[in-house]
């Protein structure tokens, strides 16, 4: 981690990605910045890049209106999924993840294949997760029954809430 012009670099965390742009906070003000070219010229490949949830080390320039990303601080977990195509690549979903709420509806688009899949992701990042299951009210009472049973055999010891509007 080595210091640009101002030599002073603060801890900030990533709030937002827009392809090479990022917004980052202090606590007290949301700033634009930019990854530093060295920084970026050492990135391997996409998980080595800043996602939102990331600490980093910034440097804050011209009266605080924009900052340059020095380095990422090590993450505690790190949600990610298979880029699509050929190429075996990540695109990055969020850091530093203690809970992660999968929500699905219970109507006609309850699907617990996706549901693991999402719980696969999810504990592959390191997060906690949690299963929210919406819209009971739009099922019978047998019908939710028997979906909630498909979930609590797919999801062993993890909380889930059957909800409604």
């Amino acid at each position: 981690m080595e210091p640009g012009e101002n030599g002073i670099l603060v801890r900030a965390r990533v709030v937002a990605v827009h392809k090479e742009r990022f917004v980052v906070t202090d606590g007290s003000s949301e700033i634009r910045a930019e990854l530093a070219g060295r920084y970026l010229h050492r990135a391997g490949s996409a998980l080595d890049l800043p996602t939102v949830g990331d600490w980093v080390s910034a440097e804050f320039l011209d009266d605080r209106t924009h900052a340059i990303i020095h380095d990422v601080l090590p993450r505690s977990s790190l949600m990610k999924r298979k880029s699509p195509g050929r190429n075996v690549d990540y695109q990055l979903i969020g850091a530093n993840i203690d809970t992660a709420f999968v929500l699905q509806s219970l109507d006609h688009d309850f699907n617990p294949r996706r549901l693991e899949r999402y719980l696969v992701m999810v504990h592959e990042s390191g997060a906690l997760p949690a299963v929210l299951l919406s819209k009971c009210d739009l099922c019978t009472a047998t019908a939710a029954e028997q979906k909630l049973a498909r979930v609590a055999d797919r999801v062993i010891g993890l909380d889930v809430l059957p909800f409604s509007n």
